[in-house]
Parts: structure tokens; C-alpha cells; sequence
């Protein structure tokens, strides 16, 4: 629940104290907040590398499972729904390592 996007803060320490009867603290709601932006983190990081919304998540390591079995961007592409540039970052990613 603290991962959600579509609720405030606010709203998640609403209902950890209605919902779940846990007292939200000045810690406790340090940490909700922290999560809050964690989350938000990773939906960044997530479109930087070129995820899109509405679609499945790929994996990483599906997408170099799938490069080491020697299909083509396009194909990977079709298969993740990942943009043809995301698929060529991961690759060129994986080749410095």
C-alpha cells in the first residue's frame, strides 16, 4: 500500500491508522514518506530506461536472456514492449561490463 502512486502521503497515513490501527509516529511517518519517494524513484527510473507506461515490465535479464539466445532488437522489442533504444542500452550496458 505505501508503494501505490495513486494515493498522497496524507492519504496512506489515513489508512495505515483507519485500515490497519497502526499509530502513525513522527518516525513511522518519515519512513511513509521515504517510501513515497522511493516509489516515485523507481517509476523515474524506470521511464529513463524506457519503460512505458500500460506495458508489461521487462526484466533486464529477460532482455539479455533473450540477447544471448541471439534474437534481434525487434523482436525483443515485440516480445517486452520496450522501445528499440532501451533494448540497444541494455545491450551496450552489458558489453562495458
Amino acid at each position: 500500500m505505501l508503494l501505490l502512486d495513486d494515493l498522497s502521503p496524507t492519504d496512506k497515513k489515513e489508512k495505515l491508522e483507519t485500515e490497519f490501527g497502526i499509530t502513525v509516529t513522527p518516525h513511522l511517518e518519515k519512513g511513509v514518506a521515504e517510501m513515497c519517494n522511493l516509489s516515485e524513484g523507481i517509476e523515474r527510473r524506470g521511464k529513463k530506461i524506457g519503460y512505458d507506461e500500460g506495458h508489461l515490465f521487462a526484466k533486464r535479464e529477460d532482455v539479455l536472456e533473450m540477447l544471448k539466445d541471439g534474437l534481434s532488437f525487434e523482436k525483443i522489442a515485440q516480445y517486452t514492449k520496450l522501445s528499440l533504444q532501451a533494448i540497444e542500452e541494455i545491450a551496450k550496458d552489458s558489453e562495458e561490463q
